[in-house]
């Protein structure tokens, strides 16, 4: 019966930090989720124009165009398609949109999300 007694429930405290974790955790997850989704619009965007079966005809120049396009169209504001670097190697076409953002969580410590599997790298067929 002594056992019993001694045992009681969790703490207010105990309650009070497992509730404050939660929240900090809930609070980070809802603001760097969008970064991750912004980084798929992006993702989805290129893969869209490099699927064109103009773009292996197309220059340099036209890809940024049709990159350019497909961004203002998704309203991607991540990265600028200034800042993708496209470029040929004899046949080879490279597009490479490694790009990292910073999101804000608590006073003037930020969550850094890399986005660094946007490399893709195609054959230029002129026929």
């Amino acid at each position: 019966m002594k056992s019993l007694k001694k045992q009681q429930g969790v703490s207010a405290l105990g309650v009070l930090v497992t509730v404050g974790l939660f929240g900090f955790l809930l609070m980070c997850t809802m603001r760097v989720v969008p970064s991750f989704l912004e980084g798929r619009s992006v993702q989805q965007a290129i893969e869209h124009v490099l699927e064109d079966p103009e773009i292996p005809k197309a220059s340099l120049r036209e890809i940024r165009k049709k990159l350019e396009a497909s961004f203002n169209m998704n309203q991607i504001n991540a990265i600028s398609p200034r800042d993708i670097k496209i470029t040929r190697d004899g046949d080879l076409i490279k597009v490479d949109a490694v790009y990292e953002s910073r999101v804000p969580l608590v006073a003037n410590v930020d969550a850094v999300v890399m986005h660094d599997q946007l490399v893709w790298e195609f054959e230029r067929r002129v026929q």
